[in-house]
């Protein structure tokens, strides 16, 4: 009796140590299936920061895209200042010019009436002498 209870104990003890063995592997399993899920989610993350990198990367040639347009519209605007001014530096020559020469016509007039009234003068004068000798 004594053997039968002992091989009793000794099967329950042993079931009691194959029970905590299948608590060990079922916790070891849940181990490992949370290992898979992190490994998933670093993989979601690394997926993520590819994307996120990707778009950095659009976004870096867009910009410079832009960047390239808004020079070559700046050097355009440059180039037709630039053209401008010359076409106004031009114009103002020409006006310089014409001033010049509405100077010069001036000059010419301001003479031509400085003549006029010497010669006004000298009839005023010679009409003065014929007054005076008439009379």
């Amino acid at each position: 009796m004594v053997i039968i209870r002992d091989l009793l104990v000794i099967n329950r003890d042993l079931l009691f140590i194959i029970r905590d063995l299948l608590f060990i592997i079922r916790d070891l399993l849940f181990v490992i299936r949370e290992l898979f899920f992190i490994i998933r989610d670093l993989l979601f993350i690394n997926r993520d920061l590819f994307f996120i990198i990707r778009d950095l990367l659009f976004i870096i040639r867009d910009l410079l895209f832009v960047i390239r347009v808004l020079h070559s519209n700046i050097m355009k605007l440059f180039s037709i200042t630039r053209k401008l001014l010359f076409t106004f530096r031009d114009f103002l020559s020409i006006i310089r010019g014409l001033l010049f020469i509405i100077r010069q016509l001036l000059f010419i007039i301001k003479h031509f009436l400085s003549i006029i009234r010497g010669l006004l003068f000298i009839i005023r004068e010679f009409l003065f002498i014929i007054r005076q000798l008439l009379f």
